[in-house]
C-alpha cells in the first residue's frame, strides 16, 4: 500500500510529516506534482520526495506539450518496468541487462513479447518538440507567476478571506491562487466573478466523498464526516494564474470581491 501525496495548486505537501507515516506504517510514498512543477522545500524540488513522482503537461500547468505528463523516479527496475507499461507491456525498450525479464536476444519475436499489462500512453514526437522549447522557459514562468503571487498578497492583505500562504521552508510555484471565504459569503463572490467573465474553479473537488462518482467505489470512507475538507467544499475557490504580469486583471478581481467582502 503507498501514500500518493498531491502537491496542490503550486504548495508542496509536508513531506516531513508523510514521510513519518510512511516509515512507520511501512508504506510507499508516491508524488502526484501535476500542479507543482517547480516548486521546493528548502531547495529540494517536489516531485522527487516519493519513489516516484508524477507531472502533468496539459495546457494549463506551468509547461505544456498540449496533453501528457511524465514520471520520474531514480529507481532502475521501476523505470524498466514503466517504460514497458506505458507500450502495451512489451519489452522492446529494455535493456538487455534488466532486473525483471531475461530477454533473448531474437530479433523476430523479442519486439513483440509483452511481458507484463500495459497501456498505450507513449509519449509523442509532437508534444516533445513543444515540451523542450517549455522547458527552456520554465524559470520565466515560474518567476512571473512568484510575482503574481506577491501582487495578490499584497492585494488581500487586509481583507476578510484566506488566502493560501506558503509553509515556511515551502516555496510555492502558484499554479492558482485558492481562497477560504468566510460568513457564507463563497457563492454571492463566485456569482459575483462569473458574471463579470472571470473564470475560477472549485478547489480540486473540494470534499471528494461527496463526488457522484464515489457510489462506484463505496467503502468504509463514505460512512465518516471529514469537516475541513467540507470547509474547502463551501467555502473555497481559486483563481488561476498565468505567466505573464496579471496586477491588472488582479487588481480588477481584487475590486469586484472588496465590494462584497
Amino acid at each position: 500500500k503507498a501514500i500518493l501525496a498531491v502537491n496542490l495548486l503550486g504548495n508542496p505537501a509536508d513531506y516531513d510529516a508523510l514521510r513519518l507515516l510512511a516509515d512507520r506504517y511501512n508504506l510507499v510514498l508516491l508524488e502526484d506534482n501535476c500542479e507543482s512543477f517547480g516548486a521546493s522545500i528548502n531547495g529540494k524540488f517536489t516531485g522527487t520526495f516519493g519513489k516516484m513522482g508524477s507531472y502533468s503537461f496539459f495546457f494549463s500547468h506551468h509547461l505544456q506539450t498540449m496533453e501528457g505528463g511524465m514520471i520520474v523516479t531514480d529507481d532502475d527496475e521501476l523505470m524498466q518496468i514503466m517504460r514497458a507499461a506505458r507500450a502495451h507491456g512489451w519489452i522492446r525498450d529494455m535493456p538487455n541487462e534488466n532486473k525483471w525479464y531475461r530477454k533473448s536476444n531474437d530479433p523476430f519475436k523479442e519486439p513483440f513479447i509483452f511481458a507484463i499489462p500495459g497501456y498505450s500512453v507513449r509519449p509523442l514526437e509532437m508534444s516533445g518538440a513543444i515540451g523542450s522549447v517549455q522547458l527552456k522557459k520554465w524559470k520565466n514562468n515560474v518567476g512571473m507567476r512568484r510575482k503574481n503571487a506577491n501582487i495578490i498578497k499584497s492585494l488581500f492583505k487586509d481583507e476578510a478571506c484566506s488566502l493560501q500562504l506558503e509553509l515556511p521552508g515551502h516555496k510555492s510555484s502558484w499554479y492558482g491562487f485558492s481562497f477560504l471565504v468566510k460568513n457564507g459569503k463563497r457563492d454571492a463572490i463566485v456569482n459575483q466573478l462569473i458574471s463579470k467573465g472571470i473564470q475560477l474553479r472549485p478547489i480540486m473537488t473540494g470534499n471528494m466523498t461527496r463526488q457522484p462518482v464515489m457510489k462506484f467505489l463505496g467503502n468504509s470512507i463514505l460512512s465518516k464526516s471529514y469537516p475541513k475538507s467540507d470547509i474547502i467544499e463551501y467555502d473555497g475557490f481559486f483563481l488561476g494564474n498565468h505567466p505573464y504580469d496579471a496586477e491588472e486583471d488582479l487588481t480588477k478581481i481584487h475590486n469586484l470581491m472588496s465590494s462584497l467582502l
